[in-house]
């Protein structure tokens, strides 16, 4: 079986119709564990050419309660795209729940925060996208990725890793 990354207890996947009445099953995230195993090597796959009728949608159910402070971390490539630039828009939407409620704001992924990361067995180093200054407590993170137009860029986005990045600094 898939050993899941150490922030992780489970994830659930499907898709939703956009509104145009052609949601399908065909269109769902592709091998979603592989987004929260212990291998960067490995990913999930957001299929953008059907992701311009469906909203595709991965919830990824923590094992700890992330704590005001701690950073939320995604690696992403995408397909045919020099990593270093890679622009999703505002097409991947991150929001966080305390069980069933939201917390805090829905972060598009223009406005994530990029960190480079050299893995040496990639030809080109791979962002890591961090959402940053949360302040409330949570723990499920849903992923989702809608395009109204099919993007030139490549027909996948690969989500290697999520990933809790501890922040807190606690007293003596």
């Amino acid at each position: 079986g898939i050993k899941l990354n150490n922030y992780v207890n489970d994830v659930t996947w499907g898709v939703e119709d956009a509104g145009l009445g052609v949601a399908t099953s065909l269109s769902s995230v592709v091998y979603p564990y592989l987004a929260v195993d212990e291998d960067p090597f490995t990913y999930a796959i957001f299929n953008k050419t059907v992701a311009a009728l469906n909203r595709q949608k991965l919830m990824v159910n923590l094992r700890n309660t992330a704590r005001p402070g701690d950073e939320l971390e995604l690696i992403m490539t995408s397909e045919g795209v020099n990593v270093l630039s890679l622009d999703l828009g505002a097409n991947f939407k991150v929001q966080r729940y305390m069980d069933d409620m939201p917390v805090g704001p829905v972060v598009a992924s223009n406005q994530f925060k990029v960190i480079n990361l050299n893995l040496f067995l990639f030809k080109n180093p791979i962002p890591r996208f961090r959402i940053t200054g949360i302040d409330q407590p949570f723990n499920r993170v849903e992923i989702t990725y809608f395009s109204l137009v099919q993007a030139n860029l490549g027909n996948y986005t690969y989500l290697h890793d999520i990933s809790i990045v501890p922040q807190s600094v606690f007293g003596n």
